[in-house]
């Protein structure tokens, strides 16, 4: 028989048999107290009820992330190559001619600047007078700056006889510039390429 708010009695005599006599929380602060002396892997195998890691597929890796911003895109060669025919395709449907230097072009220059950069002293003098020829033949033609005296002093770097530490400072100047214009159609080729997937 059950005696409810007796004042003779006192309060554990009032729990019936069946119930727990459990302090509030109790449960989980043990299985919180067992987590803790199990290493995480463990812990999430039993989540997961996988015993042992899924082998990876062999043949087809996964495809890489997204790019985040043009200078990951650029650290890639898979989505450089991407980009880059992105903008040979954007600078075709703005009718240009082909010896003009388009967006592509401005691409290109970009890398061959980084590849003048990290070459060593022996090749510096040979690429700096390709990137000459390719993107400062004469004013109107090749790169399009809108800084034409930073134009100019390119194109006279380009063409010493011998490479200059101002001349690559020059031509990085002129690399900056082009990263800046890039930058706009990047978005627009990261927007494209979310639409695709």
């Amino acid at each position: 028989m059950l005696v409810q708010n007796s004042p003779n009695l006192p309060a554990d005599s009032m729990i019936h048999r069946g119930f727990n006599n459990k302090k509030m929380g109790q449960g989980i602060s043990k299985k919180k107290e067992k987590q803790k002396r199990e290493p995480l892997m463990t812990q999430m195998k039993n989540k997961t009820g996988d015993s042992s890691p899924s082998p990876r597929p062999q043949g087809r890796s996964s495809p890489s992330p997204p790019p985040r911003g043009l200078h990951s895109t650029l650290g890639s060669p898979t989505t450089t190559k991407e980009f880059l025919t992105f903008l040979n395709q954007m600078d075709q449907a703005t009718m240009m001619e082909e010896e003009e230097c388009g967006r592509a072009g401005s691409l290109e220059f970009v890398l061959e600047v980084r590849h003048l950069e990290s070459s060593p002293e022996t090749k510096k003098e040979s690429i700096m007078k390709q990137i000459g020829e390719k993107y400062f033949r004469q004013p109107g033609e090749g790169l399009v700056l809108e800084n034409n005296e930073l134009w100019t002093r390119c194109a006279d770097s380009c063409s010493e006889v011998r490479v200059t530490k101002q001349g690559v400072e020059n031509l990085r100047k002129a690399h900056d510039h082009c990263l800046a214009e890039l930058d706009e159609m990047h978005l627009l080729f990261l927007q494209q390429r979310r639409d695709q997937s």
